[in-house]
Order: structure tokens, then sequence, then C-alpha cells
């Protein structure tokens, strides 16, 4: 087992489960966490370190490592608006936003 560090960084988010975290908020941590340098989720840790634990649901710890393609398809689209094409000369790209 590994130790829990002192504070959260860039690459490292601590995660209340308390009360069950909703997969979509955990899959947004991972996404974001991917967004940068990566990094690590500590879930069951209070956001000053303190270890409260794991939702009962949550410690069969293979749960979000089994989402289907379209259970982590449906997550994400629920997670960003539609996207919008934007364009900066003749290159085109498109741009989605977390309502």
């Amino acid at each position: 087992m590994s130790e829990i560090p002192d504070r959260e960084s860039l690459t490292i988010e601590f995660k209340s489960d308390r009360k069950k975290l909703p997969d979509r908020d955990l899959v947004m941590a991972v996404v974001c966490l991917a967004n940068t340098q990566g990094g690590v989720i500590y879930l069951g840790v209070e956001d000053d370190a303190t270890v409260t634990g794991l939702h009962p649901e949550h410690r069969d710890l293979t749960g979000l490592t089994v989402l289907t393609p379209d259970q982590a398809s449906r997550l994400l689209r629920d997670l960003v608006s539609e996207g919008k094409l934007v364009r900066r000369g003749d290159r085109k790209g498109a741009v989605y936003t977390r309502p």
C-alpha cells in the first residue's frame, strides 16, 4: 500500500467518497489529469488529506475500469456541451466547453 501525500498538487487529486462520488465526477477528474501532466487520484481522501474511506459501491476497484464504451461515452457526453466549429484562417477546429 502506498503513502498518501500531505496535500494536492497539479498531479495529485483527492476525492471524497463519503457520499459516493458520482461516476461522472470521477471520469471528469481523470479527464482533467489526462489534459495536464497526468497524475494520481486518491478516492476516499478529503481535501485536507484525511482518509475517510471508500463508499461500499466503490470498494470493488475494477468498477471504473470496466465501464462499457457506451457508458463511458454517455458520461463524457454529459460533461461537455455540443462541439462548435472554430476557425483561424483556413484551419478549422472544434471547441467543447463544460457547462
